[in-house]
């Protein structure tokens, strides 16, 4: 019974210490099936859910418009395809007196949601979002009511690096 490296493709090998459930042996064709098996269950779950539940947004950008026309808050896309919401990237915050701002902030989906040639990240709960300051050289985190502003070159924040 031999166990090698997992390569995900030419030239990039996972250990064999990181890589237990993609380790396969050598020379059973048993762990071949089962890892077969293994992934068509799991494509035909993600085939069967409805596309909804693999879209995802911040609080207050479903459905309706929650925000007033003033703040220019972009629209969300809803549903987001699943090829295009696996390459958003979020940021955990942690650490701050005021707790609220201590949560994951995820990455706006398109360029409507860029301040100063960055992408922002949206907090869960719709308050705020975090931005990058280019005034200050600065990440920061503000109210998303202080978006248009802050697109239109003002720096608010509730806190900064």
């Amino acid at each position: 019974f031999w166990l090698k490296p997992f390569e995900l493709k030419p030239g990039v090998v996972i250990p064999v210490a990181h890589s237990f459930l993609l380790l396969h042996c050598v020379q059973c064709s048993w762990c071949h099936m089962a890892a077969i098996v293994i992934v068509q269950t799991l494509l035909v779950i993600f085939w069967i859910l409805p596309q909804s539940s693999l879209a995802f947004c911040p609080a207050g950008f479903g459905g309706e418009r929650d925000f007033p026309a003033e703040w220019q808050i972009p629209d969300w896309p809803n549903p987001i395809p699943p090829d295009e919401a696996v390459k958003l990237r979020i940021v955990t915050l942690g650490g701050f007196t005021k707790s609220e701002l201590n949560e994951e902030f995820l990455e706006g989906p398109t360029s409507e949601f860029w301040i100063a040639n960055r992408e922002t990240y949206w907090q869960a709960s719709g308050k705020y979002f975090l931005y990058y300051c280019q005034r200050f050289r600065k990440w920061r985190v503000a109210g998303i009511d202080a978006f248009s502003q802050i697109k239109n070159g003002e720096c608010f924040a509730y806190a900064s690096d």
